[in-house]
């Protein structure tokens, strides 16, 4: 959960996505519905990303 979420790093990484609305967690959020809160996420539509983008944040990270 830190690593992907709560760290300095990926809180800015999360901070800067473009997304419709942002995605609030709870420092006692678990790693599922992080994910899941995340998944449900909308890319603003000038980016042109279509597909989730989830999995690509994770692996950058």
């Amino acid at each position: 959960m830190h690593l992907f979420f709560l760290c300095p790093f990926a809180k800015e990484v999360w901070n800067i996505m473009p997304l419709k609305s942002p995605v609030h967690l709870a420092e006692d959020t678990d790693f599922k519905l992080a994910l899941v809160r995340f998944r449900q996420a909308v890319c603003l539509p000038p980016t042109g990303v279509r597909v989730p983008i989830l999995p690509w944040v994770c692996w950058f990270l």
